[in-house]
């Protein structure tokens, strides 16, 4: 049996300049020893400090950050090596799936009403009614996989080209491609996604970028935003 490979376990993250950004990670990059990355720009800068994050956990990893303050952008990268290779992305797919539904029509707005079918799921919060705002809280598969079936294989494939999403590999008739459908992406891949969908530079009306950024904050305060915690699914 093959490996699985999750993205999740590859972190990334994107800052960018705003009055509300605060100094998020300069406290940890004042900390932590870092050098420049061999064979790299001097923007990018090799965070080894972080394998201490990894090792707490007994797990292995990746952290791509990328920050857009100042004049000159910089990235701080943990396991260069790692951060280049293609994981499936799990539920981090939430964010382009959500871009496609809508692309697609098969979802109207964030108020749209999809109907639970009764089947129990081991999370209480996916054995409900969905919006697409909720759906991506609580990372209710059931909910995108009906989106799946919808969108279909030949636009979900159009799609992946368009955006030029890792190995832009789909196919709807394996349940849950962004799972085990061989659908991969590595974490610089996600982070670049991520860097154009907050400039809404994606293929995608602009309303539509803008809701899939709204829908993925679970809280607000005026020097933060968090967002939804990727799960497994």
């Amino acid at each position: 049996m093959s490996e699985l490979r999750i993205s999740w376990l590859a972190a990334y993250f994107v800052i960018f300049p705003s009055a509300a950004s605060a100094d998020v990670i300069s406290t940890q990059r004042e900390n932590i020893v870092s050098a420049p990355l061999a064979g790299s720009s001097d923007n990018e800068r090799d965070m080894a400090g972080w394998k201490s994050i990894f090792e707490k956990y007994d797990t292995g990893g990746a952290i791509v950050v990328k920050d857009f303050r100042g004049v000159s952008g910089k990235t701080y990268v943990y396991n260069k090596a790692r951060s280049v290779v293609r994981y499936t992305p799990a539920s981090t797919f939430k964010i382009p799936h959500s871009l496609f539904a809508l692309g697609a029509g098969v979802v109207k707005d964030e108020f749209q009403t999809f109907k639970w079918d009764g089947v129990i799921n081991e999370i209480p919060t996916h054995n409900q009614d969905q919006t697409l705002r909720s759906a991506m809280r609580y990372s209710a598969l059931w909910t995108y996989r009906g989106f799946a079936m919808e969108i279909g294989d030949r636009k979900t494939t159009e799609y992946l080209q368009k955006i030029k999403y890792g190995n832009q590999s789909s196919n709807v008739k394996v349940r849950d491609y962004w799972v085990n459908g061989g659908l991969e992406v590595s974490a610089v891949e996600q982070v670049e996604f991520l860097q154009k969908l907050y400039r809404n530079e994606l293929p995608f009306k602009v309303e539509h970028q803008l809701l899939t950024k709204d829908i993925m904050m679970a809280g607000a305060g005026l020097d933060w935003i968090g967002l939804c915690a990727p799960k497994l699914a």
